[in-house]
């Protein structure tokens, strides 16, 4: 696989610090999701340095061994730093190499080990309230050490530098936003990032330079089949086309529920001991959804966020896609480790009773914009145990055949 993030901030984030389907490896700081300045799609996160000025980040990719990692995000600021600040970078195991961002607007590379500049400051400047596109490669080798790196702004190269030798123990987590460091951006910076994704260099498609692109979720519109025993939240049955209703919700809503129905209908539930029974919603079409004709779809990934109550125990389950494209039943969890509807902790509300849980990335899909995909959700356990649905959508990354979209609230590249 070689698109391992993908995030348009579309699912309702919560908190930078909690994985979901917008920040599966989380972040820290004070990071929420704003629907006003989005570039493309409805929403975009927000990164706060507050009156406290910290470090507030979205983390997007963990650095391994002999791989090559291309990360894109689109950046806007409402004001420029009052000191120079990182943007980009790893957000723990130490400082090797950053994107530094100035108050005169302009983007700079850093050997943070060596407290150097690589290379000169972008040709570019940035300007207030305009989202542009940087992106950063990295290359690391057998040792885990970041040997090459490149930093483009809007696909112009700003710098490069190669036979580096950085390292540093600890894991190394990489970051969008005012990411860790002593460089800071002042008190109440804000910065908006949209349209995220990272590749690596591996396989045959999205192997390279991400690109200008976007990424956009599609949310249910109705329901496409109903397996035994899945009700809504409070218990009573799903007809008339009333399920999707349930698992639309943005953010995701989640009610405590300790084994009888809740009062709730924000979201799905099966407590019956039908094995494998599926829940199937049918989504917005690609082009509901905000692809323009002629895009070039690069990734799509199916998330559901679900739940179940701790005094019943975890009930399995799995998350595809039954068309267009056609995407095969994974375990529930990251990786399709978990296979369970529970995630552990406390019972209760978004976020701390549930979990986020991607399908399979399918990268470049054939698929018909026009169609609605149909997403299956299947509690696979024969018991009584209680498995929760509170949110079904599909993410899509995709580059438009020019760099005009036609969706109401999409920007022009650089716009």
């Amino acid at each position: 696989m070689s698109r391992i993030f993908t995030s348009g901030f579309e699912s309702g984030i919560s908190g930078a610090t909690t994985a979901t389907a917008d920040t599966p490896l989380g972040g820290g700081g004070t990071v929420t999701r704003d629907t006003t300045v989005q570039r493309t799609g409805t929403g975009c996160a927000k990164c706060d340095s507050t009156g406290s000025n910290i470090n507030s980040f979205v983390s997007v990719a963990t650095l391994v061994a002999s791989t090559t990692f291309y990360s894109r995000a689109y950046i806007r600021l409402p004001a420029l730093p009052a000191t120079d600040a990182r943007i980009f970078g790893e957000s723990s195991g130490g400082f090797t190499f950053s994107v530094v961002l100035t108050t005169g607007g302009k983007l700079q590379l850093w050997n943070d080990l060596t407290g150097t500049q690589i290379g000169s400051d972008s040709a570019a400047t940035i300007a207030i309230n305009t989202y542009y596109r940087v992106e950063v490669r990295v290359v690391v080798n057998a040792s885990t050490q970041a040997t090459d790196l490149e930093l483009r702004l809007d696909g112009a190269t700003v710098a490069t530098v190669s036979g580096l030798t950085t390292s540093v123990s600890g894991a190394l987590i990489l970051g969008f936003g005012w990411t860790p460091g002593a460089k800071v951006p002042g008190a109440n910076k804000i910065i908006y990032l949209d349209d995220v994704a990272v590749n690596t260099g591996a396989g045959s498609v999205n192997n390279t330079w991400c690109g200008a692109g976007a990424v956009i979720m599609l949310l249910p519109t109705a329901d496409s089949a109903v397996g035994t025993n899945w009700t809504r939240g409070n218990g009573t049955v799903i007809s008339g086309g009333n399920g999707f209703q349930s698992v639309d919700n943005v953010p995701p809503v989640g009610i405590a529920d300790l084994g009888g129905a809740g009062a709730d209908t924000g979201q799905l539930r099966n407590a019956g001991s039908n094995a494998n029974s599926n829940y199937d919603a049918t989504m917005q079409t690609y082009t509901a959804g905000g692809v323009p004709t002629g895009a070039t779809i690069n990734a799509v990934i199916p998330w559901a966020v679900t739940g179940a109550p701790v005094v019943t125990a975890a009930k399995l389950g799995t998350l595809g896609v039954v068309s267009n494209p056609i995407i095969a039943n994974v375990n529930l969890g990251p990786g399709g480790t978990s296979g369970a509807f529970w995630s552990g902790g406390a019972a209760g509300t978004w976020p701390t009773g549930w979990k986020a849980s991607p399908g399979t990335v399918t990268e470049a899909p054939s698929v018909t914009l026009g169609t609605a995909p149909v997403m299956r959700v299947t509690q696979v356990t024969s018991s009584t145990r209680i498995a929760i649905v509170c949110f079904m959508g599909m993410y899509v990354d995709f580059t438009p055949l020019g760099t005009t979209y036609t969706k109401a609230g999409f920007a022009k590249e650089g716009a």
